[in-house]
């Protein structure tokens, strides 16, 4: 170990022979140079122990020689990204990222690619043994079975992997099941939720622990040799096996059937009927004994009794005399005591009781029971808690980016993605036909990381751009990487550019757990009238809500071959939208920007609505005078971070002294006028733009106002070009 400080140097040429590099326990900070991917034959890369703050460095997928990644105790944070080459990490045999602040869920398709890790290697050998020169070894430090140890040599049949001490959450991916030659791995000190190492050969007692005992007996199936909690099969070797937790309780458990239930019902009625008896019998307790003696005797003596013996003897006419049921029950003696009452009652029952209680007796003898009725326990499970990012106010993080773009733009395109995108808050992904080449990486460093689109988008039909099939199915691409706490889909262009905390003040209106289709229409009425007004423009952005978006991605295959027709994604993602039945709802701070020209005029009277995105930077003029677009945006930039509300917010004022009137957009602009104007032609945009298409005059989807001749009528304008921020103090 050394003491080295600053940065790892991005130095690393292409066609370079570096095939180990180690700098581990040092004082190293900043971020991984992506120039590494141009060491190609690089096979050990160790860089843990160190001040590294990055993300993931998903261009070492690029190293398909690459056999040990050490990047453990850094600050490595945002989301693990999985494979999106061919053979990406097909020869990574020892993987350690543990002791940092990575998140997300553990990726499916990261463990699939572990070609190393999945066929057994059985040649004993030593990586860096088939060097030119057989002196030198490799060595690397690692945690072995809780302890720290340093290889000296790295046996080809050694495989690891850690990710212990960081803070992944969900399932456990299925696909670390088929790392067969897998000698250890570490998830401990995360957040993960279900655990399987089902069908191996694993032995010897499960271990027990808070989170181990939450795992039923399917997570161990298929090891024979396993035993203990949660297995039916016990252990011998003397210990304590844990509290066997609550589970249904059936008859053969307790003895509680049908027969236990019919024999309480008829001795309770028996008892009753005795006690009744009993009570007449002694005549105690008196009141109640009299209340009942007067019941009887009132409805001896009504008056209903002969009436009711009328309409018997009525309806019976047609039956022969000697059948009159009405007369045989005159011949009937009734008791007139309720004593003699119970008597005769509590004879009947205790009979049946006695008969009830034998046939039970030989029942129960010659016919054994096999299936009996219960009443199962009612399961003790707590009831499962609704996840706590279900509520409360939408926040960045709820949302997940899906930008388009491809490998022969996103060089160029990325250093606007750069402008707006923070590793350390947002989340997503570009998402690219191909791996990109290593041009304007200084760009891509600080722009979102790319995934390749899944190779299914080639079977589709398309009229005129199959890129467009590609791009619209960037949301189900986006959501099938199922991250946790995605509340919003946002789509866009590789150089559309957005304003994130304005961007989270608008969705954050809406209800999450509806469905939601949010975006903006062209300026220029001639595209809007081409494709649609219910269509959310594409380089402007767009939100579809997590409801909205379980629902189109179950259809969207389907709808792509309906629309194939179709010209861009957007509109395809708009018809499949309306076969949902959900509308757009427009929120006027998307910007297609299908304008030509100079956009000064929009902006300077932008709508009274939260400034959410940009597009099409490349083909308008430079928002500020003597400025290049990079520079203009960055100037706006800095304003917005002072104030991002009220960014391009217009503001308008008179000097009546003076004749003056006076427009003001925050952060851009101040235009003076001198003479008297009234509010709505401050408020209507100057015509300093064309339409998109045919460069006309228009009509755009807002009123315009063209650019006056006479000198003295058009404003003084001055643009912004320094801001700052002071507190004020007293009154």
């Amino acid at each position: 170990m050394n003491n080295f400080q600053g940065s790892i140097p991005a130095l690393f040429s292409k066609g370079n022979s570096l095939r180990y590099f180690n700098f581990n326990g040092n004082q190293l900070g900043g971020q991984i140079p992506p120039s590494i991917a141009n060491c190609k034959n690089l096979e050990v890369l160790d860089i843990g122990n160190n001040k590294i703050d990055d993300t993931f460095p998903v261009f070492v997928e690029t190293l398909t020689q690459l056999q040990v990644l050490v990047l453990r105790s850094n600050k490595l944070h945002g989301f693990l990204k999985g494979a999106t080459a061919n053979y990406s990490f097909s020869k990574l045999r020892i993987v350690d990222m543990s002791s940092n602040s990575l998140s997300g869920t553990l990726p499916l398709d990261y463990f699939s690619s572990l070609e190393a890790m999945i066929v057994p290697d059985q040649n004993i050998g030593y990586i860096g043994e088939n060097m030119t020169a057989n002196t030198y070894q490799y060595s690397v430090h690692m945690t072995w079975k809780g302890w720290g140890i340093d290889l000296i040599a790295i046996q080809t049949i050694l495989t690891i992997i850690d990710f212990s001490a960081n803070k992944f959450i969900g399932n456990i991916p299925w696909s670390i099941g088929k790392l067969e030659s897998l000698k250890q791995l570490n998830l401990s000190h995360n957040y993960l939720n279900v655990f399987r190492v089902s069908h191996n050969q694993l032995e010897g007692r499960i271990p027990l622990g808070k989170q181990l005992d939450t795992f039923d007996s399917s997570s161990y199936e298929g090891n024979s040799e396993l035993c203990g909690f949660p297995l039916k099969k016990a252990c011998n070797d003397g210990e304590r096996q844990p509290i066997t937790p609550l589970k249904d309780v059936s008859e053969s458990e307790n003895g509680f059937g049908w027969k236990a239930v019919l024999t309480g019902y008829v001795c309770g009625f028996v008892f009753g009927v005795t006690m009744g008896y009993l009570v007449f019998r002694i005549r105690k307790p008196i009141w109640f004994v009299k209340m009942v003696e007067e019941a009887v005797l009132l409805i001896k003596n009504s008056t209903a009794a002969p009436f009711f013996q009328h309409n018997m003897e009525m309806s019976l006419t047609r039956l022969q005399p000697s059948h009159n049921p009405v007369k045989k029950l005159k011949s009937i003696p009734l008791p007139d005591k309720p004593c003699e009452i119970f008597a005769i009652l509590a004879r009947i029952f205790i009979l049946f009781c006695l008969v009830s209680s034998i046939s039970l007796i030989f029942y129960t003898t010659f016919f054994p029971q096999t299936h009996s009725l219960h009443f199962p326990a009612p399961k003790r499970t707590a009831p499962e808690p609704k996840p706590e990012h279900e509520f409360g106010p939408t926040n960045i993080s709820h949302i997940l980016f899906g930008i388009g773009g491809s490998a022969a733009t996103w060089n160029d395109r990325s250093r606007y993605s750069s402008l707006w995108w923070d590793a350390k808050k947002t989340r997503g992904f570009v998402w690219l036909d191909e791996i990109p080449g290593d041009k304007n990486n200084s760009f891509r460093i600080s722009a979102p990381p790319y995934r390749l689109s899944s190779p299914e988008w080639t079977r589709f039909k398309f009229s005129s751009s199959r890129s467009a099939v590609r791009i619209a199915r960037i949301i189900s691409d986006s959501f099938k990487l199922n991250l946790p706490d995605v509340r919003w889909f946002v789509m866009g262009d590789d150089d559309t550019v957005y304003f994130t905390d304005n961007l989270v003040s608008v969705l954050a209106k809406y209800d999450h757990h509806r469905m939601w289709y949010i975006g903006g229409n062209s300026e220029s009425v001639e595209q809007d009238v081409m494709h649609t007004y219910g269509m959310a423009f594409g380089g402007g952005g767009f939100a579809i809500s997590y409801p909205l978006a379980e629902k189109l991605v179950k259809i969207l295959d389907g709808c792509l071959d309906r629309y194939y027709y179709f010209y861009g994604s957007d509109e395809r993602i708009w018809a499949c939208i309306s076969e949902i039945g959900v509308p757009l709802t427009r929120e006027q701070g998307f910007h297609q920007f299908d304008i030509r020209g100079s956009a000064y005029g929009l902006l300077a009277a932008h709508p009274v609505a939260p400034l959410v995105s940009l597009h099409h930077l490349d083909y308008v003029d430079s928002l500020f005078p003597y400025k290049n677009q990079m520079d203009s945006f960055k100037s706006l930039n800095r304003a917005y971070q002072l104030d991002p509300p009220r960014i391009l917010q217009q503001t308008h004022c008179h000097d009546k002294n003076r004749k003056w009137s006076i427009s003001i957009a925050w952060g851009f602009t101040v235009q003076l006028y001198r003479l008297l104007l009234p509010a709505k032609d401050l408020q209507t945009p100057l015509l300093t733009f064309k339409t998109w298409r045919s460069w006309s005059a228009g009509p755009f989807t807002f009123n315009t106002q063209p650019m006056k001749s006479n000198p003295c009528e058009l404003p003084v304008v001055l643009c912004w070009s320094r801001l700052r921020k002071w507190a004020r103090v007293g009154p």
